[in-house]
């Protein structure tokens, strides 16, 4: 019994390390994923985020709030190479991503978001993972940029919140 136990501890190390969350301005990221595979998207808006890339990857921060704080479309984008992608829809636990630009300004306790981006997927998800900046749109200068690993999904579908433990599974510089 044991070895047997002491088996299963090894085994789970792996998991204990690189399972962790990062700390941002609004609570805690989950995950943070890139991946080819258009994920459905409720009352996008398609003026107002036009996809003009030939390439086109989707990005997702998975997102657990701290207790007073809110979230919209307008709060984050990314910015990669020179260029900022805006956030163009959030997603509460496992349901759709909505493009409505709702803000959230009740978030459930333990409650998962979604925010997701367009990025030009010619200069960017080209490796396994990816230093993305995260920037707030609205903070004191000092507090505006982070830098986040995303985990390249190339044409696999972002992992479902659901299956996102709530340590986390965020790569760590």
């Amino acid at each position: 019994m044991k070895k047997f136990c002491f088996a299963m501890l090894i085994a789970a190390l792996p998991f204990a390390i690189f399972a962790e969350t990062v700390r941002f301005r609004s609570g805690e990221l989950l995950a943070a994923e890139l991946s080819t595979v258009r994920p459905k998207i409720v009352n996008f808006d398609k003026f107002a985020y036009p996809e003009n890339f030939d390439k086109k990857i989707y990005a997702s921060l998975v997102v657990k709030l701290d207790q007073g704080r809110t979230l919209s479309n307008y709060d984050f984008s990314l910015d990669a190479f020179g260029t900022s992608y805006p956030c163009v829809a959030i997603r509460t636990g496992n349901g759709d991503f909505d493009g409505s630009r709702k803000d959230i300004t009740d978030p459930k306790s333990g409650e998962k978001y979604s925010l997701l981006f367009v990025l030009d997927g010619a200069l960017i998800g080209l490796a396994p993972q990816e230093k993305i900046t995260l920037k707030c749109n609205f903070p004191p200068p000092e507090l505006a940029n982070q830098t986040v690993i995303f985990n390249t999904l190339g044409n696999k579908p972002f992992t479902a919140p659901r299956n996102i433990p709530a340590s986390g599974k965020m790569a760590k510089e």
